[in-house]
């Protein structure tokens, strides 16, 4: 799940993985963004995301990679798109601080093309 916690802006978010575009998404403030799918048989699924905001930049992040299944999102994660960048939202542990809005990739990996 995405969300746009951005305060009188809309963000533009384009979600995608190897298998799957799931199209340009336009948030107005607290809106979401859910979509669902299930891990391929070796565990390398990936979701990548582009965020777009008119004030605060753009960037390309990993939102969902074996890393962060392993580590912080089990079966469900939640990004907070703020002012300052995506945050992830750990459901146990509260916000987890990510790149700010700046073109990179959270986990280090380049999306597949």
């Amino acid at each position: 799940t995405v969300r746009n916690d951005i305060r009188d802006e809309r963000i533009n978010i384009h979600c995608y993985s190897s298998e799957d575009d799931l199209g340009v998404h336009w948030l107005s403030y607290g809106t979401n963004f859910t979509w669902h799918f299930h891990v391929n048989f070796w565990g390398t699924t990936k979701f990548y995301c582009d965020f777009n905001t008119t004030k605060h930049g753009f960037g390309n992040y990993g939102v969902y990679t074996p890393n962060l299944r392993r580590e912080e999102c089990s079966t469900h994660c939640l990004w907070s798109v703020q002012e300052n960048g995506p945050t992830r939202r750990n459901l146990l542990l509260g916000f987890s601080p990510s790149p700010t809005l700046l073109p990179s990739f959270d986990d280090g990996e380049e999306a597949d093309d």
